[in-house]
């Protein structure tokens, strides 16, 4: 048994490392949300190595205090993680004000003179739960906003935020119950923690691991129809009455929008959100879903993949170019290799592979 929990403490640790350098050099999904990722996972090796290095060579009292202090990051982590889906920008300013708690609270465990554990525990416990309500509350209320950012991107579905946000819950339950029990009643025995620390570093690690390869566990069409009933209600279909534009104020931004696009090539940002234009055009978020949603009658991710879809077309048409098809999408725009083959076939009826062979076959042709 001793063995098996070694073998599953250093398959956690392993797979951690694996997928933070990929999440490092990913080059597909939201930037912020890998790098916030990347960082939850590298810290979360520290549990299982933690317990690995007691049962194998003795407490390392450096890595004990990190890996027992990291339930105060996990309410922070969740909570920025949801923004950064939804177009926010996570500065390093913002995090660090986030993880202010984690930091100063550590800085008073490793004084002379630390309180009881009692109390630091029940700080803990409000933290938690406020950044839990906090979290729910932005998944829930912010929904519209979030599954607009993340049309097309499967393996970012709504679904998918579910089950991040109650695997989490119950990681901070199960902190929950070991801090609760070792403070105030009976401490769980050795062996039955070691294990439920090596069950939840394997949940971290997984839960990047399916974050970064998008398995189609989660992403079939049962369970896309699972998440619409999920929803609490239907996402609204757009108003087509006028809140703060008029249809002549529309029409000018909505040439000045295609300038725009035109000129700045904007589409080119595999990052762009609605947020980041609509502050290039000088409008708040509403104001130009808005016009592209009522006015245009356009998602903002029609919209642009849009532009991304006759960037891909003329580099597939151009004979000197030599990039691989994923390699294009990247170029054009898109950061999701599905999104591209669904929404390249959609509009030309031909796979881009199969669109650059019919264009070489028409360039030798004539």
């Amino acid at each position: 048994m001793e063995e098996a929990l070694k073998l599953l403490l250093i398959s956690a640790i392993l797979l951690g490392f694996w997928v933070a350098v990929q999440l490092g050099f990913s080059r597909t999904g939201h930037a912020g949300s890998n790098r916030l990722l990347m960082v939850f996972v590298v810290l979360h090796i520290l549990p299982p190595l933690n317990v690995y290095s007691q049962m194998a060579f003795g407490t390392m009292d450096w890595c004990w205090l990190l890996a027992t202090h990291l339930p105060w990051l996990h309410g922070p982590f969740l909570y920025l993680f949801l923004r950064s889906l939804q177009g926010h920008t996570c500065s390093v300013r913002l995090a660090a004000l986030h993880s202010l708690p984690f930091f100063l609270t550590l800085l008073i465990r490793m004084g002379p003179n630390s309180p009881p554990g009692a109390l630091l525990a029940s700080a803990l416990f409000l933290q938690m739960g406020a950044y839990l309500l906090a979290s729910g509350f932005l998944l829930v209320h912010g929904r519209q906003r979030l599954m607009e950012n993340l049309q097309g991107q499967k393996r970012t579905c709504y679904l998918w935020l579910c089950y991040l946000l109650v695997g989490l819950a119950l990681l901070s339950a199960l902190d929950v119950f070991f801090i609760s029990r070792f403070i105030w009643f009976t401490p769980v025995n050795t062996v039955a923690w070691q294990w439920g620390v090596a069950v939840a570093a394997m949940y971290i690690q997984g839960m990047a691991f399916f974050s970064l390869c998008n398995p189609k566990v989660f992403f079939n069409d049962v369970l896309d129809l699972g998440r619409r009933v999920i929803s609490t209600s239907p996402l609204p279909e757009p108003e087509k009455k006028y809140r703060e534009l008029s249809p002549t104020s529309a029409d000018s931004l909505s040439q000045s929008l295609d300038a725009l696009m035109h000129k700045e090539r904007l589409y080119e940002n595999n990052d762009l959100s609605l947020g980041q234009l609509a502050d290039a055009m000088s409008l708040s978020t509403h104001q130009l879903s808005e016009l592209l949603n009522t006015h245009r009658g356009q998602t903002f991710y029609d919209y642009v993949n849009q532009y991304r879809l006759q960037a891909a077309i003329a580099l597939l048409e151009d004979p000197k170019c030599a990039l691989p098809i994923l390699d294009i999408a990247f170029e054009s725009g898109f950061n999701n290799k599905n999104t591209f083959y669904r929404f390249f076939k959609a509009q030309t009826g031909l796979t881009p592979s199969a669109y650059r062979r019919q264009g070489s076959k028409v360039a030798v042709g004539a």
